[in-house]
């Protein structure tokens, strides 16, 4: 599971940048950036959440369980049903904002600005909607957990570097 947070960070981090309004060309080459690599970690984090969800890792995260924790299972299906809601949210917002970006250098600046402010928001609100950030201090237990071994993360995200500032 550390992986999978380590680039649901690294998205967060990326969507929180985004200008809130295209106000002149350099608002929509940041945006257009962070959208770039916004779609490199999603299908990054879209791979490991699906090598987490398969039997072998499954298993292994369940037996990571703290005693304490009698409901376990439950917390780890919840989390992932979180996690899909994220991932869905943003597989399908940022086409929608890419497409407005598309449109930015119309004489319709304006309007296009307004829409991009419009559909921030709605990201935004869609992404809160997910309750991952009401659940931020329970899910600190789930980050540091390793069940991903060095060799199939680097298979799965294709870069030794960022495999191995995962793992750090």
């Amino acid at each position: 599971m550390k992986s999978t947070f380590w680039y649901l960070d690294k998205l967060m981090e990326l969507l929180a940048k985004l200008p809130s309004q295209l106000r002149n060309d350099d608002d929509v080459l940041l945006a257009r950036k962070i959208l770039d690599d916004v779609h490199k970690y999603e299908f990054k984090l879209i791979r490991i959440l699906d090598a987490h969800r398969s039997s072998k890792y499954r298993q292994k995260l369940l037996q990571c369980h703290i005693d304490e924790i009698s409901d376990w299972e439950i917390q780890v299906d919840a989390l992932f049903d979180k996690l899909e809601a994220l991932m869905k949210v943003i597989y399908d917002d940022v086409p929608k904002l890419q497409r407005i970006l598309g449109n930015r250098r119309t004489r319709q600046n304006e309007i296009n600005s307004n829409d991009w402010a419009n559909k921030v928001g709605d990201m935004s609100m869609g992404m809160v909607m997910t309750g991952l950030h009401y659940d931020e201090k329970e899910m600190e237990r789930f980050r540091q957990i390793e069940i991903i071994e060095k060799e199939h993360l680097l298979e799965l995200v294709g870069e030794l570097e960022e495999a191995e500032a995962i793992l750090k």
